[in-house]
C-alpha cells in the first residue's frame, strides 16, 4: 500500500511540473506573439499584405524548370525555351 500512494505522490508532482512547464510555454508563445504583432504594426505590416507580397513573387518573377536538357523560364506571359 505504501508503495501505491509514493507512486501517487510522485505521479502527483510529475503533473504539477508538466502544468507548470506548460504554463510557461504558453506565456511564453503569448508574449512574443504580442512582440510580433507589435513589430509588424510598427513596421506597418499585415497579414494580408503579407500574402499578397507572396502572392506577387509567385506570379511576376521567372520560375525556372530543368527538363530533358532545357531550361524553361515561366512566367506571366507565357513558356519560353531557352537551349542549354
Amino acid at each position: 500500500m505504501k508503495a501505491l500512494y509514493a507512486e501517487k505522490d510522485r505521479l502527483i508532482e510529475l503533473r504539477n511540473m508538466q502544468r507548470e512547464d506548460f504554463s510557461n510555454r504558453r506565456n511564453y508563445e503569448r508574449e512574443f506573439r504580442t512582440v510580433s504583432a507589435n513589430i509588424d504594426m510598427i513596421l506597418g505590416k499585415s497579414y494580408e499584405q503579407e500574402q499578397q507580397i507572396e502572392k506577387n513573387r509567385i506570379y511576376k518573377f521567372p520560375i525556372f524548370m530543368l527538363s530533358k536538357k532545357r531550361y524553361y523560364i515561366k512566367n506571366a506571359g507565357g513558356i519560353s525555351n531557352e537551349s542549354t
